[in-house]
């Protein structure tokens, strides 16, 4: 073989060499870069995160409460205005709910009602909460007649109450406030005159739990 040949040779291999490694990085990677994944490029923006769950409401629930506030008695003899205070045994959207009210108009009448009742919470997990309670109680009536003669009756009564209760937004309290109407009517009269039709008393209260 002549050398001229030999060098064409030589030559003829050493390009078909440079141009197999030139090729190889792109034979290596045939696809291109996805947009984002280069050192210099924007990070992609990430998917948006599950959605969290509602926190819980503030404070902790108790299974005591006591409700404490005004009253206003109204029947058909007169209105009356006096204090309320009840006790609310139930953790959750039902318990039992014991009850006084105490009220007078001037020095003439004056009434005390004592129930006791079971009540149902609409919406224990909300804030705003509607409650129905049902029950029964007694009810004693006093009359102070012009001459000073003072008499008095007994009776039992049903009752039916409608509240809406707020949870008070405070941390590690159980604390309410109420709205309530309670509605009564005579179920076992006495043999006195002073025997009641049916009342309503609305009730504007406070509660606390422990």
């Amino acid at each position: 073989m002549s050398p001229s040949r030999a060098a064409r040779r030589f030559a003829a291999h050493g390009l078909l060499a440079a141009l197999t490694f030139a090729g190889w990085p792109a034979a290596a990677n045939p696809f291109a870069d996805p947009p984002g994944s280069g050192p210099d490029d924007p990070p992609p923006d990430e998917p948006p995160p599950f959605p969290h769950p509602a926190p819980p409401l503030d404070g902790r629930p108790s299974t005591v409460r006591v409700h404490v506030g005004p009253a206003l008695r109204l029947d058909e003899r007169a209105t009356a205005g006096g204090l309320f205070a009840g006790i609310d045994l139930g953790r959750r959207a039902t318990g039992l709910r014991l009850s006084g009210t105490w009220a007078a108009d001037g020095r003439r009448d004056a009434a005390q009602q004592y129930a006791a009742e079971l009540w149902v919470d609409f919406a224990a997990e909300e804030r705003l909460r509607p409650i129905l309670g049902a029950g029964a109680g007694v009810l004693r009536l006093q009359r102070t007649t012009d001459d000073g003669v003072r008499d008095g009756a007994t009776e039992g009564v049903a009752v039916l109450r409608l509240a809406l209760e707020y949870l008070i937004p405070l941390e590690d309290a159980d604390a309410r406030a109420a709205l309530t109407a309670i509605g009564t009517l005579p179920a076992i009269q006495g043999r006195s005159e002073l025997g009641s039709g049916p009342t309503a008393t609305l009730v504007a209260s406070v509660g606390v739990g422990f």
